[in-house]
């Protein structure tokens, strides 16, 4: 429907029209009571004596000027008297109705006109159309009620923010399972290597028991030659500035000459020992039985540190105790002190002090080993585990070796023309089991064997130009295009499957270059810049299974390539090709390719 059928204005109701009168020729106003017959006669009222003229006559005879009535008027004006009465009546009794208010009628300019409502309704036909049909389209009511269900529907289900779909589940429990099964052979092996390691630790359990014994029986061989009179374990007090205070509680601290607090054993001129030590429970120590010329032993467990020295005075007080020493030898100074493990115990222990007199009176360590490092002069014997560990910022712990020199320790000027060095010597027993090798956690890398017949065995790889050859890398090897096949290309910067020539004609091909060829299936390709070329290294080039070229190659000519370190160029033998087709090269055509006669570098 349109908009101009849907906005008419609503008409005002028309007022009912009286009934008219009834239709006289004349009625005399200003003379009530008369009545016209018609316009020829004069008016006139018909009374019961008479006939009554405007002038107030009566005319009620013939005689003396009467006039005679035609009956037929008498009736009609009887006739037209009672119709009047009737009319009278009549209209007294119609109800006229009340005449309803008449709308403002707007001003032109509050209004359209047709032509107006047309162009309206025709845009709006225009965007109607552009809107989605009603029978393919639910309205907002239907849509909210769609969605007000598919919302307590959707208030049902578990939230994807925190639940899985069954498809990841089962992804994830899929890679679980991979990774559960490899756990098991983990697990496996861990058993096995869990036995072995049982054992092995029981064999040390053994060792080290028996070990502990030979230190316990140690320490009470030197204190049968150099009994102690007091011990006990310090930690480090961290002072700084002047040794003006007591050491906290369980603590001491170092001080040189000038009492200025230091942290070298070297440095110490006094030691300030509080009288309650670290120990469990903690120990309080009078030093009663410290004298003058004892030697007191500090030895901190963190990193072997150490110092001895010969006790110069004790200077006994309430809280603390300063002990000046004269220092025989030292190495290192207090460590941090922290929780860590140090060879089964916790460095909170500090430092581990002894006062104790020598048995002879003199003490020689001319023979003792520092911890921190000296020279060896006689034969060591290692029963254990040597662990190498540098200290930062050094990566390395290098082995260096020296020229030979004399016994006195002078030397002869070098060499003497002769070899020096390291000689691991693998002849204990003539056996070829006595091994020293090179492992990984991947097994061997090299390893050297003695007995009979000493040799030695490289098991690493084999993928740099600097990685070692073994005797089967002497053989000669061929390489070829494989399941490839290769594209001809100008000499330049190659692709794996191409291969380069400076001339145009096959049989007047010399120089060629060449990035990778193919072992076998298992090795793979190989960059040709790992081989070389020997007397017997030939070139071929085959066409759709015809040999078209064949060369040796001149092993002096084969080198890097211009181009690309990767690739390498060569050149023929002579200055053609043995056999070459007289056809051209082309970059369309599949070639493939032989190379036979290469060493390994």
């Amino acid at each position: 429907m349109k908009l101009k059928d849907i906005i008419k204005r609503k008409k005002p109701k028309a007022k009912a029209k009286p009934k008219a009168a009834p239709k006289v020729d004349y009625i005399d106003e200003e003379v009530p009571g008369l009545i016209q017959i018609n316009k020829y006669t004069r008016p006139f009222e018909i009374t019961g004596t008479g006939i009554l003229f405007p002038d107030g006559s009566v005319q009620s005879s013939a005689q003396g000027g009467s006039v005679e009535i035609d009956p037929d008027l008498i009736k009609q004006v009887e006739q037209n008297t009672s119709d009047i009465a009737k009319n009278a009546a009549d209209i007294a009794a119609i109800e006229i109705p009340e005449i309803p208010e008449i709308p403002e009628i707007p001003d032109p300019i509050d209004s359209y006109t047709k032509a107006e409502v047309d162009a309206s309704q025709a845009a709006q036909d225009t965007e109607i159309t552009k809107k989605a049909p009603q029978d393919t389209t639910y309205t907002k009511d239907e849509v909210d009620a769609s969605q007000g269900a598919q919302d307590a529907q959707i208030a049902s289900k578990a939230p994807q923010a925190t639940t899985y779909t069954k498809t990841e589940v089962d992804a994830s429990q899929g890679a679980q399972d991979t990774k559960i099964a490899k756990n098991l052979t983990d697990i496996a092996k861990n058993k096995s290597d869990i036995a072995s390691n049982s054992a092995a630790i029981g064999g040390l359990s053994t060792r080290m028991t028996s070990s502990e014994n030979d230190i316990i029986e140690l320490e009470e061989e030197i204190e049968a030659l150099a009994p102690s009179f007091d011990r006990g374990h310090w930690e480090h007090d961290p002072a700084t500035g002047l040794a003006a205070r007591a050491p906290i509680e369980g603590a001491y601290y170092l001080a040189n000459s000038s009492t200025q607090i230091v942290q070298k054993f070297g440095e110490t001129a006094q030691v300030y020992f509080n009288n309650i030590d670290s120990e469990e429970p903690p120990q309080t120590h009078t030093f009663d039985d410290v004298e003058v010329g004892m030697y007191i032993e500090m030895f901190e467990g963190l990193d072997s540190s150490f110092l001895l020295g010969v006790v110069s005075k004790v200077d006994k007080q309430s809280t603390h105790t300063v002990m000046d020493v004269t220092v025989v030898k030292a190495e290192g100074g207090p460590g941090e002190e922290d929780d860590t493990a140090v060879s089964g115990q916790s460095v909170k222990v500090g430092v581990r002090v002894k006062f104790f007199n020598l048995a002879e009176g003199d003490l020689n360590l001319d023979g003792y080993m520092q911890t921190s490092g000296g020279t060896f002069t006689g034969l060591v014997k290692h029963k254990k585990e040597i662990i190498i560990e540098p200290s930062l910022p050094s990566r390395f712990v290098n082995i260096k070796t020296i020229y030979a020199t004399n016994a006195d320790g002078t030397n002869s000027g070098g060499s003497d023309n002769q070899n020096f060095g390291l000689n691991f010597s693998l002849d204990h027993g003539n056996s070829g089991y006595n091994t020293v090798k090179w492992t990984t956690r991947n097994g061997n890398v090299f390893a050297v064997y003695g007995g009979t017949q000493p040799n030695a065995k490289y098991t690493g790889a084999k993928t740099d130009l600097n990685h070692l050859a073994t005797q089967q890398d002497a053989s000669y090897y061929t390489l070829t295009s494989g399941s490839e096949t290769y594209n001809k290309k100008s000499a330049g910067i190659l692709y794996d499957n191409q291969f380069g020539v400076t001339v145009s004609n096959v049989g007047s091909t010399n120089i060629v270059y060449l990035n990778k060829l193919f072992l076998t299936n298992e090795y793979g390709a190989q960059k040709l810049s790992i081989y070389s070329a020997t007397y017997d290294t030939w070139f071929e080039v085959y066409k759709s299974g015809v040999l078209i070229l064949k060369m040796q190659v001149k092993r002096s000519s084969w080198k890097e390539s211009t181009y690309d370190k990767d690739q390498i160029q060569f050149a023929g033998a002579f200055p053609y090709p043995l056999y070459g087709a007289s056809e051209n090269w082309s970059t369309s055509t599949n070639y493939k390719i032989k190379l036979s006669g290469l060493r390994r570098k």
